[in-house]
């Protein structure tokens, strides 16, 4: 029996965990893709997928992702907004687990943030042989509750349990994992794979000569993808942008994405009178960004705190020079020099000497993109990140 055919053997079934939300929001962010790619995944593995999900019947609005009779899906019925939802949606979570753990007989349980993990806690010791994988991508507790000092203990206390009731944790960056061990997981319950980016759909040549047409911009312009929320630090982005807009008249920022400083964001855009130059595009579906990467002269982040963006390897796979601030998550991703340039965190006048410097200079932002293009095959390609992904179901399946 080789490790695939064992892997279907003892679990034939796996049980996907979207808390909150995270289907639908994904959906309406046009990644459908990338769910499906991870579901893809899966179904080369097992012969069943289940998928707990909190969200509307909007979801499920989309035929591709129920393609096929092996995907079942468990939706919580929505309850209302706040905080009885989230414990409306937990309730259901676990009573779901708790009959696929018998209807299946021990699936392997997959996680995808912490939040997915507050069912799984119960669980556990219900059926102590759950086996459990959970991907850490960010640090939960500091991110969502650092403003509240009240909450973040407990939020660190059940991030700590979350750690401890995995059978294994997957971490994305050398930092996080040290996050791990800080909780006392032992280091052979711990393993390090990245995100994955798909490099034939995020490749140089997508026809971002197009863009301008499309969306009226002016170019050149520098590029950011993501939320715009407070810890993205884009205020630090755009007084810089302000200095620059004098020194590189024809200059433009494009920031792409949507979030609750999307407001405070334009006015400041206006009171410092860059507003004529900056493009705020909102949310737009995955599928339209590969154009806008390849019409961009370099990607911008100035995040206060990262778990391991997206947005940076597809920059990174689409062949751009990334500027980033020197901080956890994003240091690993950008090698000072290499493919980009590390500017000293809050430090606008580093930042805009780095963009400056890779404007001015055409030779270095090939040379920088080529070296990016290069990491994101060799590093984050989808098949390199997956058959690393595989490697951990068959290492559980062998009961190891």
């Amino acid at each position: 029996m080789n490790l695939q055919q064992k892997a279907s053997h003892q679990f034939r079934s796996v049980v996907v965990i979207f808390s909150n939300g995270t289907l639908l929001d994904q959906i309406k962010k046009g990644e459908l893709e990338i769910l499906q790619g991870r579901l893809r995944l899966l179904a080369d593995l097992f012969d069943r997928i289940h998928i707990i999900c909190h969200g509307s019947p909007v979801a499920l609005a989309s035929p591709d992702l129920l393609t096929g009779d092996r995907i079942s899906i468990h939706q919580a019925p929505y309850a209302g907004q706040g905080a009885f939802n989230k414990i409306f949606f937990l309730i259901y979570a676990f009573l779901s687990l708790v009959r696929l753990q018998r209807q299946e007989r021990g699936p392997l349980i997959r996680v995808y943030g912490i939040p997915g993990m507050m069912p799984v806690i119960p669980l556990s010791y219900v059926f102590p042989s759950a086996r459990t994988v959970l991907s850490y991508h960010y640090h939960w507790s500091i991110q969502r509750f650092s403003r509240y000092k009240t909450m973040l203990p407990l939020a660190q206390k059940l991030e700590g349990m979350a750690f401890k009731k995995a059978r294994l944790v997957i971490a994305l960056t050398e930092e996080l994992k040290t996050a791990v061990l800080r909780a006392g997981v032992p280091e052979s319950r711990i393993r390090l794979i990245p995100n994955w980016v798909d490099t034939d759909q995020f490749r140089p040549g997508q026809k971002g000569r197009d863009v301008e047409a499309t969306y009226g911009f002016h170019r050149p312009f520098l590029l950011y993808v993501g939320r715009l929320h407070a810890i993205k630090n884009l205020e630090m982005c755009l007084r810089a942008f302000a200095r620059l807009r004098n020194r590189l008249d024809a200059l433009s920022l494009v920031l792409v994405g949507d979030g609750d400083q999307k407001a405070s964001l334009m006015a400041l855009a206006s009171r410092l009178e860059i507003a004529d130059r900056v493009f705020f595009t909102g949310s737009l579906p995955h599928k339209d960004l590969p154009p806008l990467y390849d019409a961009a002269e370099a990607f911008v982040i100035t995040s206060r705190m990262e778990g391991q963006p997206k947005a940076v390897l597809e920059a990174m796979a689409s062949g751009k020079p990334i500027i980033a601030s020197d901080v956890p998550g994003l240091r690993e991703l950008v090698r000072n020099g290499g493919n980009g340039m590390l500017v000293r965190y809050d430090d606008i006048d580093s930042l805009v000497e780095a963009i400056a410097v890779i404007l001015r200079d055409a030779d270095l932002r090939r040379r920088l993109g080529v070296a990016s293009r290069r990491m994101a095959v060799e590093e984050f390609s989808k098949e390199v990140v997956f058959a690393q992904e595989k490697a951990v179901y068959f290492e559980l399946a062998s009961g190891r």
